[in-house]
């Protein structure tokens, strides 16, 4: 007989969505609504992938990227809310610009090396240890990493490289509650205009300049 952990696990299983041509030509319909008739025409004869440019699918109960090939021209995909567990089949998306990943269960960032032209990335409410494999993103602008399990300042310097960053979240992270973790990351962050969705004033840059100097007298 079968217990309940085995049952449960193998329910889950046949929940589980998979990214194929008909969910990728509903969530199309789904965005771009149509008349009966329109809808019917393009059932009938296709839907021309490499014209989609915007591609949502979140809450599809999703456990691996797959099947976005045809996509050559998407600039935006969301893939919130899913199961999610590694970053991968997106190098042929080299023309992203926004990609979000939040509410998934990602522990490692990895499957960006294409992305060059990414500006806006969302890992938000994930399993992120550490920030690493990113160095491709050139172009980055906005990065919401919170709600993960960061929990060193070295995480911080990492992002140093990202001279177009000007948004970044990264609350509820256990760095986030440092005492002087605001001070610490516009310190090394000159850059920035916002930190975890809070505007940084000339006040708060003016002080982070002076905890730098008194951190580098201090070590």
């Amino acid at each position: 007989m079968t217990g309940w952990p085995e049952q449960r696990e193998k329910m889950f299983e046949n929940m589980l969505s998979v990214i194929d041509k008909k969910m990728l030509t509903d969530a199309i319909l789904e965005q771009f609504p149509k008349s009966i008739e329109e809808r019917k025409i393009l059932c009938e004869e296709g839907i021309d992938f490499t014209k989609i440019t915007v591609l949502q699918l979140e809450c599809k109960n999703i456990l691996t990227i797959e099947y976005l090939w045809p996509l050559i021209n998407l600039k935006e995909l969301i893939l919130s809310d899913n199961v999610i567990e590694e970053i991968e089949g997106l190098d042929l998306l080299i023309h992203l610009i926004r990609l979000d990943l939040s509410f998934n269960n990602i522990e490692e960032i990895k499957g960006l090396d294409k992305l060059e032209k990414l500006e806006d990335l969302s890992l938000f409410a994930n399993k992120i240890i550490k920030l690493k494999n990113m160095e491709k993103l050139v172009n980055l602008q906005l990065f919401s990493v919170g709600n993960n399990l960061l929990c060193d300042f070295n995480n911080v310097l990492y992002l140093k490289q990202f001279r177009k960053l000007h948004c970044l979240n990264l609350e509820e992270n256990p760095i986030s509650k440092d005492k002087f973790f605001e001070l610490h990351t516009i310190a090394m962050l000159p850059n920035l205009m916002y930190l975890n969705y809070s505007l940084v004033t000339e006040e708060k840059k003016n002080l982070s300049k002076e905890y730098f100097i008194w951190n580098m007298k201090m070590h």
